[in-house]
């Protein structure tokens, strides 16, 4: 199943004027609630089977593990549960320390953190089930989230070497567009050892978009593109974000 998130692929050149920016994204689907339940649901169903065996691995290793580790075993399995039971995914930022304890044991010399399945197949299908709920929040529903989930967003994206999830570096550019200065806010305040990485992969992401559509990408029609307000908007976050990054430097 390939990421849901290419249905925002990051297409346009990028000139030397602000009226036509690397941010050529559908915005049909902004604040579509109902969009953002379907491509949750889509993403759970998808990957249900391996989420059923990292979660009974989780369960088997509550029973042989201890210290820190159990910490992130327990809530590890809490927000899973809440995710394939209820399709809550407020507590998807949990799953991020697992999967940053199954990328430090990703050799194959490594012991297995959850009984029953590989790390870095268990890293890979966390990776992409925290992408696709991750993309449709952002995208669908942006008012829902909080601070503390655009600061996992943040880390989840940008400089994360546990995050193996095909193209999403490009989301870090979507998440500009989306957020714009909420997000350098959280950038600035919450995740300031991510603002290097993060204007790093945003970077990456434009000059990606200079190549135009892929040949089996359909053209964003008139209607649905950003319009100029929205541009000037994200062109005067990317500035920013730019300033930002030099200062940190």
């Amino acid at each position: 199943m390939k990421p849901l998130l290419h249905l925002f692929q990051l297409l346009a050149a990028l000139p030397l004027f602000a009226s036509d920016l690397p941010i050529r994204m559908s915005t049909r689907w902004l604040g579509d609630r109902v969009a953002m339940h379907k491509i949750m649901t889509a993403t759970i169903e998808g990957y249900a089977n391996e989420l059923r065996i990292i979660g009974d691995g989780l369960r088997a290793a509550q029973a042989t593990t201890s210290g820190e580790r159990k910490t992130v075993i327990d809530a590890s399995l809490q927000s899973l549960d809440a995710i394939m039971q209820r399709q809550d995914a407020g507590g998807t930022f949990s799953l991020l320390s697992l999967v940053n304890l199954l990328h430090s044991n990703n050799t194959d010399e490594s012991p297995r953190i959850l009984p029953g399945i590989s790390n870095a197949s268990a890293q890979s299908t966390l990776n992409y089930l925290i992408d696709g709920i991750f993309t449709a929040r952002m995208t669908f529903a942006a008012d829902v989230v909080g601070d503390q989930e655009m600061e996992s967003m943040i880390r989840f994206y940008a400089g994360n070497p546990a995050q193996t999830s095909e193209g999403s570096w490009q989301q870090t550019n979507t998440m500009l567009f989306v957020f714009g200065d909420r997000l350098l806010k959280i950038l600035a305040t919450k995740a300031p050892d991510r603002i290097d990485a993060f204007y790093k992969a945003v970077l990456d992401a434009r000059k990606s978009a200079q190549s135009g559509p892929e040949s089996d990408e359909e053209a964003i029609s008139d209607a649905e593109k950003p319009t100029a307000g929205q541009l000037r908007a994200y062109e005067a976050t990317f500035c920013k974000l730019e300033a930002l990054a030099a200062k940190g430097a």
